[in-house]
């Protein structure tokens, strides 16, 4: 995404546009990215800095943090980048900012399915929201602990 220095007036520069995640450098292996990224741009010159204020909304695709599920959530994120500029500079090409924004900004917080998710049951595996826990009674705390000689299948609990 190239801003043409030249072209910011007193008033600054408004630029809306979508792009591809792929127009930007997001790995489609590393990100899944469902809608294309719509960008909200406001570029100002402020002496020798060239100021842009960028809103970034898309929709991803992410994994529970508790059960891994995939879910697709719509996220907005605003951020901003600074440039040194001079009278030569003829451009700026922001692509690569934008990119490790959104990089950090997909990649930062805890992404549950919903508010009250359940989990994984530790032991058994099974998705406690949509399951009940196939443990036996004396194991349904996660806290286990096995001691050398111990069967595989009878951990021990800890004691708290």
């Amino acid at each position: 995404m190239r801003i043409q220095v030249r072209s910011i007036s007193h008033e600054g520069l408004r630029i809306q546009k979508s792009i591809q995640a792929e127009d930007i450098g997001l790995a489609e292996e590393e990100f899944n990215v469902l809608s294309p990224i719509h960008l909200d741009i406001k570029a100002e010159k402020a002496g020798d800095e060239l100021c842009v204020a960028v809103k970034a909304s898309g929709v991803y695709a992410f994994s529970c943090a508790r059960c891994l599920n995939e879910i697709s959530r719509e996220q907005q994120n605003t951020f901003d980048i600074y440039c040194d500029i001079d009278p030569a500079t003829d451009f700026v090409d922001i692509s690569e900012d934008i990119r490790q924004e959104l990089v950090l900004a997909l990649t930062s917080g805890v992404i549950l399915c919903k508010p009250d998710c359940q989990g994984i049951c530790p032991n058994c595996g099974v998705n406690l929201n949509d399951e009940s826990c196939r443990c036996p009674e004396d194991l349904k705390n996660p806290v286990v602990m096995r001691k050398e000689g111990d069967p595989e299948d009878k951990p021990r609990r800890l004691a708290i």
